[in-house]
């Protein structure tokens, strides 16, 4: 490697990115390139592109551009194909309905055709299912700021290929939730409901059988409401959930929740900082890495955070970790090859987190 960074640490890559990005979306690609791309530039919404290299530490801009110029969309990484990108906003706040492919083979972004299931959405949440190319959609909010229960499958194949069907709506409409996929089985969890306040609520997609179609049903509750939260699926098969906002103000949260998938039930853990819309990346070994988002100065007032913290499953804590160099929120956090952590995006550069010994 050119590039080291003591481990511990948030230390700036050799070169920063040339555009400070809200809400972009990072692929991680074969080659172990990092691809960012969209997001708002603080004068409107982007559809450019870079690259970031980790051997170098260093980004460059990239040949390839998203067809829509998008904020806030969700990218799915789909093995041995690309991406999938979907909904968001534009430069006027409206969500967005197009979806589209980077196919990694031709290093372009291919459109998919307009699809009338493809509802225009955004605070949508997407999650590759346990076949390694079906993406389920899962609510959002729609042109009329409501919110969502439709769900879509999409199939993406090498080529732009990617057919499309409606799934089976949420028990509840959501939008700011969480996702994840445990044991093969999608599972949402709080957001905000249709008025605008945070759920308790958790749902499963239940498999369709002989007997009854697919449908997803209630399974559980949290101890408290949140939306914007972050859900990490851990090596044992339990859920962390973090943070999150707890009220419809968005006063963010400063405790998490562990889900165990077996007794339905969840356990409460205390956070050093209150927190919503952070990152939260598993590292190799298991921990958590939870960085940035938004919380409140001592007016109560929402601020960009610069603070972190590690979740240990074996001790089953956080505890807290030097910080970001700069206050960030509307980030992304992408796992790199080496087993460090791109962090990018919210705030000014970007920095490079090297995970210490477990």
């Amino acid at each position: 490697p050119l590039y080291f960074a003591p481990t511990n640490f948030f230390a700036p890559p050799a070169g920063p990115p040339a555009t400070t990005r809200l809400d972009p979306v990072a692929v991680p690609l074969a080659d172990g390139t990092v691809l960012l791309a969209g997001g708002g530039d603080g004068a409107g919404v982007v559809a450019d592109a870079e690259l970031f290299s980790p051997g170098g530490a260093t980004f460059a801009p990239a040949a390839m551009a998203l067809n829509v110029p998008r904020q806030g969309a969700e990218a799915v990484l789909v093995p041995n194909v690309g991406a999938l990108v979907t909904g968001g906003r534009d430069g006027n706040g409206q969500p967005i309905a197009r979806a589209e492919v980077f196919d990694e083979a031709q290093r372009q972004f291919l459109s998919l055709p307009d699809d009338a299931r493809l509802d225009a959405r955004f605070g949508h949440r997407a999650v590759l299912l346990a076949d390694g190319r079906t993406v389920l959609i899962s609510g959002g909010q729609s042109q009329a700021a409501k919110a969502l229960t439709s769900t879509v499958f999409i199939k993406v194949q090498p080529g732009g290929v990617a057919p499309i069907s409606a799934g089976p709506p949420l028990s509840t409409a959501r939008y700011q939730h969480a996702a994840v996929v445990a044991v093969g089985v999608p599972v949402m969890i709080g957001g905000y409901g249709i008025d605008g306040v945070p759920l308790a609520s958790i749902e499963a997609l239940r498999p369709a059988d002989g007997a009854q179609p697919a449908a997803f049903v209630p399974i559980a509750s949290l101890r408290f409401a949140r939306a914007e939260a972050t859900a990490s699926l851990l090596l044992d098969g339990s859920i962390l959930i973090v943070g999150g906002a707890g009220d419809a103000a968005g006063t963010p949260r400063d405790d998490a929740e562990l889900y165990n998938p077996i007794t339905r039930t969840t356990s409460i853990l205390q956070l050093a900082a209150a927190r919503r819309g952070h990152t939260a990346t598993v590292l190799p070994d298991g921990r958590v890495l939870i960085a940035g988002g938004v919380g409140l100065d001592q007016a109560g007032n929402p601020v960009a955070l610069s603070s972190v913290e590690l979740f240990s499953p074996s001790a089953g804590d956080f505890v807290s970790e030097r910080p970001l160099g700069a206050p960030r929120a509307n980030h992304v956090a992408v796992p790199l090859c080496d087993g460090t952590v791109l962090v990018v995006g919210g705030g000014p550069g970007a920095e490079i987190y090297t995970p210490p010994a477990s």
